[in-house]
């Protein structure tokens, strides 16, 4: 998923048990959601809280996220129950 003007971009498996808290408390600080995507609350919450949104996250995931402005972050649930994996670029024959 990327944001809104393209400067960051998220791969993302796995659920957010606390997301709908975390959507609810973002819509009163002027953030919208154009789904109900776990993704997008992830997305949002990078704005406001860079890497301490690891740390308010309850679930089960894994993620990569890429900020043009800041960082590159991999980031999994503490639990480790969904590990992110890293596959090397192959390069094909022509």
């Amino acid at each position: 998923m990327l944001s809104s003007d393209k400067s960051i971009c998220l791969i993302f498996n796995g659920e957010i048990f606390n997301s709908r808290n975390s959507e609810r408390n973002w819509s009163g600080a002027g953030h919208s959601f154009a789904t109900q995507s776990d993704t997008e609350v992830v997305l949002e919450s990078w704005l406001e809280w860079r890497p301490r949104l690891c740390h308010a996250s309850y679930g089960q995931f894994a993620f990569a996220l890429w900020d043009r402005r800041h960082e590159t972050l991999l980031a999994r649930d503490r639990a480790g129950a969904k590990s992110p994996s890293i596959t090397p670029r192959w390069r094909t024959r022509r």
